[in-house]
């Protein structure tokens, strides 16, 4: 039974019983094998008029009574107003209502503007996630560009990595700026750290500076080793990541040893069934097929159809990917007919589900017509 952290003022033990994300703040059980499966509404309930216990939305009159009280006992314009209104749209924000969450977002920025409080940088920070999850991006980066010129080194780093999701083609600067913020607040060892740096390394190779790139993945490889409880998927993705990279410069040893790291750590920490061990999977398997290790490549690439097709269905994109994959592989190998037909077979899942003209269909046609 997963302990939930709603909000800093509001912790209990969910009793529900379900498969939980376990990294996730949500009072749902995940939705990781049946990609339709949606978790039943609060107003559903059963014929008898019960409640689903799950749905955490039904917590939301609690926040709301909450705010009425502190107004009734300390005036409209007290911090602890504020703070109520904060974690009322911080509850609902969490539970996706980016819409519903901007009103008590905006007046707990209002209220603490008003008394020059020092979590307006939060306010601000919170209120931009708000205007990011309705589509608002300019209202969004003009909040996230005041966080990160605040005081607090540490929403300056959570804010210009916003700041690089939402303008990619300024991210390794904010990424870089991100990084040097999470130093500030937390040292050089930091495990966010890490994730940043991956970031910005992105940002680097999306602009075909590998070079620039390595030096960041490495670095963020050696703290996620160094620290006492490091996060597995950032491990793991900065492996992959660094792998990928060594691969395009044709440094395949080195390349294989680290996905081959990524492959045992996605094995032991997330399971048979994880999109971490997928995309390790595929990522060895590219490696082994320039290494002209057709039968290993072929094993991984029919490993990861059968992970896509569980946790996706066996009629997605990302599960058409691996099948391409595949198909191009036993090609190479001289089966040119089994090759085929599992080109088709994904050609057919793009066209149905991304459209005949997309960029991911174009390139199936391109490898059927070889």
């Amino acid at each position: 039974m997963p302990g939930v952290a709603v909000s800093a003022n509001l912790k209990f033990t969910n009793h529900w019983i379900g498969i939980y994300d376990p990294g996730g703040r949500k009072l749902i059980p995940s939705r990781r094998a049946v990609a339709s499966l949606q978790p039943m509404p609060a107003n559903a309930g059963s014929l008898a008029g019960v409640i689903v216990p799950a749905d955490a939305s039904t917590l939301a009159p609690l926040y709301a009574r909450a705010v009425v009280e502190d107004e009734r006992r300390w005036g409209p314009a007290s911090t602890k107003v504020a703070r109520a209104e904060s974690d009322f749209g911080l509850f609902l924000l969490g539970l996706g209502k980016s819409a519903e969450a901007e009103a008590p977002l905006g007046r707990a920025l209002s209220i603490d503007a008003h008394n020059a409080d020092l979590s307006i940088d939060d306010d601000r920070e919170s209120l931009a996630l708000a205007f990011q999850g309705q589509g608002k991006r300019e209202e969004a980066a003009h909040l996230f560009r005041q966080a990160a010129a605040g005081n607090s080194p540490r929403v300056a780093a959570r804010a210009y990595a916003k700041l690089g999701e939402i303008d990619p083609q300024h991210a390794e600067l904010y990424y870089r700026d991100a990084a040097t913020a999470e130093v500030k607040a937390s040292g050089p060892n930091e495990p966010r750290l890490a994730v940043l740096l991956r970031e910005e390394a992105l940002a680097l190779r999306a602009r075909k500076h590998d070079a620039e790139a390595e030096p960041l993945l490495r670095r963020a490889l050696a703290i996620q080793k160094a620290a006492s409880k490091p996060d597995p998927r950032v491990t793991i993705e900065v492996l992959n990541t660094l792998g990928n990279l060594l691969e395009g410069q044709r440094r395949l040893d080195e390349a294989e040893k680290l996905e081959r790291e990524a492959l045992v750590l996605s094995e032991e920490k997330m399971g048979p069934e994880s999109t971490q061990l997928a995309v390790t999977c595929t990522n060895l398997a590219d490696v082994l097929w320039n290494q002209k290790n057709l039968r290993e490549a072929g094993l991984l690439y029919r490993r990861a159809i059968a992970i896509d097709a569980s946790l996706f269905g066996p009629e997605r994109p990302e599960t058409a990917a691996d099948l391409a994959n595949l198909g191009m592989l036993m090609k190479d190998a001289g089966q040119s007919a089994s090759g085929d037909a599992l080109l088709r077979n994904a050609l057919a899942i793009y066209e149905r589900t991304l459209g005949a003209g997309s960029d991911q269909a174009r390139f199936v046609k391109e490898q059927l017509g070889k």
